[in-house]
C-alpha cells in the first residue's frame, strides 16, 4: 500500500547527519560556536547568547536569524515576544517506545529488508525499519492508559503476555524483547503550529521550530530540508530582500505544514487500523492501478507526499479529489 515499485525512503542517523552537516558549513567557512545558549532576539535583530565556558554573554548584530531549533524552539519563544503570535503544542495520547530485532546468528537480515513491516493492531501497532547492520528498529505505538496503553504492561511477565498475544511471530526474532522493553524510554508525540513564522525581515522559524509534527509520514526531517529548498528559491528570485520574503515565504510554508501535520495524524490512523482493513487494500490496488494507466496525471497521496515536490496542502486536495473519485466507482460497481 506504501508507494510504487522502486520507491522507498531510507532512514538516517542523526547523528551522522549532524556530523555531516557541521562539516558542511566549516568547509563553507562559516564560524560554529559549541557551548554556546540562545538567550533572546531584540527587535533590531541582534542576538544575545550566553557563552558556558565563560558564564559572559555577547551580543551580536545578524542580518538574518534562522530559528532552527526544534520543538522546543528558544528562537520561537523569544519571537513570541516580537510579534502577536498564535501557537499550540499538541500532544497525542499515544506513545512510543523504541525495541531491536538484531541479525540472525549468521548475520543476516531476520525478515524481508526490503519492506515497510507493519503489525496493525486497530488502537496500537508495531513497525520494524531495516538498519545498515542487518537489525531492525521496532517501534511499538500505544496508548499511555488504558487497556492496550503502556500503563497496564509493567512487569516482564505484562510484556510477554502482550507481545504473544498481539505479536507472537515477531517474539522469536526478538531475543532481548524483555530487557529493551523495560530499559528503553516511553516517549510523547507532538504537534507544534504557530503563525507568523517570522519577525519583518530579521527572524524566520524553519522545520520543527515551525512545524513540528508526529512521524508517521516519516516526513519530519524532509518538510525541514524543504523549507530551506523553497527559502533559497526565493532569494535566488528576489536576492536578499528578506523583508518582502520572509512574510511570502511564512505564508506559503504554513499551508503546506498545517495539511502535512494533518496528514501525519491521519495516517497512523491508517497505518495502525485501516491496513487491515479489505476495504482500505481494495481503493488501494484501485489507486496504484489508474496510477499505471495515467501515469503522473494520477498519483497516489504516498507518492505525492514522499516522492515528489508537490506542496503537501496541494497533494492532499488532489488525493482527496481522487479518493472521492474512486469512492464513487466503487460504489457504483457494487450496486
Amino acid at each position: 500500500a506504501y508507494g510504487q515499485k522502486g520507491q522507498f525512503i531510507n532512514s538516517v542517523s542523526r547523528s551522522m547527519l549532524n556530523q555531516w552537516l557541521l562539516e558542511e558549513v566549516e568547509q563553507m567557512g562559516m564560524k560554529i560556536s559549541f557551548r554556546t545558549k540562545f538567550i533572546n532576539v531584540g527587535k533590531d535583530g541582534t542576538v544575545t547568547m550566553l557563552h558556558d565556558d565563560t558564564g559572559k554573554s555577547e551580543t551580536c548584530k545578524f542580518d538574518l536569524v534562522i530559528g532552527a531549533d526544534g520543538a522546543f524552539s528558544k528562537v520561537r519563544d523569544s519571537l513570541g515576544r516580537l510579534v502577536r503570535q498564535t501557537f499550540s503544542k499538541t500532544y497525542i495520547d499515544h506513545g512510543y517506545k523504541e525495541l531491536n530485532i538484531p541479525p540472525t546468528s549468521d548475520g543476516d537480515f531476520a525478515m524481508n529488508p526490503e519492506a515497510l513491516h507493519i503489525w496493525p493492531r486497530h488502537e496500537f501497532m508495531m513497525i520494524a525499519l531495516p538498519n545498515p547492520d542487518k537489525s531492525f528498529t521496532c517501534t511499538l505505538f500505544m496508548p499511555f492508559e488504558g487497556e492496550h496503553g503502556f500503563d497496564s504492561v509493567k512487569t516482564a511477565d505484562d510484556v510477554k503476555e502482550v507481545f504473544q498475544k498481539y505479536f507472537s511471530d515477531a517474539v522469536p526474532l526478538m531475543p532481548q524483547l524483555v530487557e529493551d522493553y523495560m530499559a528503553n524510554p516511553t516517549s510523547s508525540l507532538i504537534t507544534v503550529r504557530c503563525e507568523p513564522w517570522n519577525y519583518q525581515g530579521k527572524v524566520v522559524l524553519i522545520g520543527d521550530a515551525a512545524h513540528a509534527i508526529v512521524p508517521f509520514y516519516g516526513q519530519g526531517m524532509n518538510a525541514a530540508f524543504e523549507d530551506c529548498l523553497v527559502l533559497d528559491d526565493f532569494v535566488a528570485k528576489h536576492g536578499f530582500d528578506f523583508a518582502t520574503i520572509l512574510p511570502i515565504f511564512a505564508e506559503q510554508r504554513k499551508e503546506a505544514a498545517n495539511a502535512l501535520a494533518n496528514l501525519s495524524l491521519h495516517n497512523y490512523v491508517e497505518m495502525r487500523s485501516s491496513t487491515a482493513k479489505i476495504g482500505y487494500r481494495i481503493k488501494r490496488v484501485v489507486d496504484r492501478g489508474i496510477h499505471s494507466l495515467l501515469g503522473n496525471k494520477w498519483l497516489p497521496l504516498y507518492s505525492m507526499v514522499s516522492f515528489s515536490c508537490i506542496p503537501y496542502n496541494e497533494a492532499l486536495a488532489r488525493a482527496s479529489h481522487q479518493d472521492a473519485l474512486i469512492g464513487c466507482a466503487l460504489k457504483w460497481m457494487s450496486v
